[in-house]
């Protein structure tokens, strides 16, 4: 498999192994506010976007749905090295971005003015960036497009639709929250539900209550 067209490695970031770390990628849709951006580039073409992106690369985008989530990550890295500085546990975040390396000049830019702990940015041409997760290790996929989403699930890895909203403040605690069906363990369940409704439903569950889900 192909590498991505151009990776950027963070050098103001400790690189981590990502054989034991947690590696999530994001887009950069995710992490960042880029709607007007993104409108740009529906309605005048991926020239006019990158002649945009490139005249204010040194302008900071506004912060996206995601970057809450990044902020408590780095928290809880910092908190587990301080109680054990040799820890390699911990969370890897890289960027997934369909932007050229010009263009994404300003991704990289605004990621540091935050101070945000991303190991590298991936810039792929290919129209399904997807198909680059795994070749990094990656165990979790945020994305605010569904697609995108739908992709990664389908090559096996975990992903989530990230949406669009007011982005609160940020805060230090990390809480993430998995739906069961389906998602940590099997939809069995859901499909006796969907063949004989909410009692037979019940009534499987009474009957294998004893019996662990699977995964």
């Amino acid at each position: 498999m192909a590498e991505p067209e151009s990776t950027v490695i963070n050098t103001n970031v400790k690189q981590k192994d990502p054989s034991t770390a947690l590696v999530i990628a994001v887009t950069t849709r995710a992490i960042f506010n880029l709607e007007e951006e993104h409108k740009l580039y529906l309605e005048k073409g991926k020239d006019e976007y990158t002649r945009h992106q490139q005249a204010n690369q040194d302008k900071p985008l506004p912060p996206g749905t995601a970057f809450a989530f990044i902020q408590a990550v780095q928290y809880v890295n910092r908190k587990i090295l301080e109680s054990n500085p040799a820890e390699r546990d911990l969370f890897d975040i890289l960027v997934l971005s369909n932007n050229s390396p010009e263009s994404g000049a300003r991704i990289v830019n605004s990621a540091k003015h935050y101070g945000l702990e991303i190991s590298k940015f991936c810039f792929v041409s290919d129209e399904d960036s997807t198909q680059y997760l795994k070749s990094h290790g990656v165990k979790l996929f945020l994305s605010a497009d569904r697609t995108d989403v739908c992709n990664a699930l389908r090559r096996g890895v975990s992903a989530a639709l990230v949406f669009q909203q007011e982005v609160q403040a940020p805060s230090t605690p990390l809480r993430v929250v998995f739906d069961g069906d389906a998602v940590l363990f099997s939809d069995e369940t859901d499909q006796i539900f969907q063949e004989q409704g909410l009692e037979g439903a019940l009534q499987y569950e009474q009957a294998m209550e004893a019996i662990p889900i699977g995964e």
